[in-house]
Order: C-alpha cells, then sequence, then structure tokens
C-alpha cells in the first residue's frame, strides 16, 4: 500500500515557510546573508528526536533534534526546494538536513530537518 492511502489533509495542520539564502554583495565586496521567502504551505510535523552528538556552541551546549514536515510533493518540485533552503515553523529556524526520494511513492514528501545547531 502507498503513503498516498494514508495521506489525511486534516493533519497537516501546521503552516511552515521555505526560506532561501540569496546573498547580498555590499560595496565593500564582502556579501551578507539574506534569507528570502520561497513558498508558505500546511505540513505534517512529527516531533522531536535526538539526533548525533550534541554540538558545543560558545553559550554552553545546545542538543540538536530532528524534526520530520510532511508536505505536498509537487511542492518540492515545483520550487526547487532543497538541503541549502530552510524550514520555518513556529517561529523557530530548521535547517534541512535530508529530502529522502520516496520514488514518486505518493502526493507527499518528508522534509527532515534540524533544530538547534544554528543561530537562525
Amino acid at each position: 500500500m502507498s503513503i498516498r492511502a494514508y495521506d489525511n489533509p486534516r493533519e497537516r495542520d501546521q503552516w511552515i515557510q521555505f526560506e532561501r539564502n540569496e546573498p547580498i554583495t555590499q560595496p565593500s565586496g564582502d556579501t551578507k546573508p539574506r534569507w528570502q521567502r520561497i513558498c508558505g504551505c500546511f505540513a505534517r510535523v512529527d516531533g522531536a528526536k535526538a539526533s548525533g552528538p550534541e554540538p558545543v556552541i560558545a553559550d554552553g551546549t545546545r542538543s540538536v533534534r530532528d524534526y520530520v514536515f510532511w508536505v505536498q510533493a509537487d511542492l518540492i518540485g515545483r520550487y526547487c526546494i532543497t538541503v541549502v533552503d530552510r524550514v520555518l515553523w513556529r517561529g523557530r529556524v530548521f535547517d534541512i538536513a535530508d529530502i529522502p526520494d520516496q520514488q514518486l511513492r505518493g502526493r507527499l514528501l518528508t522534509v527532515i530537518a534540524r533544530a538547534g545547531a544554528n543561530a537562525g
């Protein structure tokens, strides 16, 4: 049975946005990151799961959590969303870790994203 059989639009009740880094060049020649909104959609979000060792940063240890965002498959192809983009959900930034190829099994694709490893 394909994933198409399990697609319940009512479960996609969380609004997320995808952003892409389009750096701008300053007069000095330096580049500054600028995150532009690609698109927004409703998604199903599967909760946080611990992933790997905890990175040590300047203000302490920050744990890394993986989230799974289920979105419509045509959205990924239409906007060419890749692992260099990021997800915004509930005011938090998530780095996209993987978009597994599911051989076009259905209408939904998973976007695995990490929280806690970035500073925005």
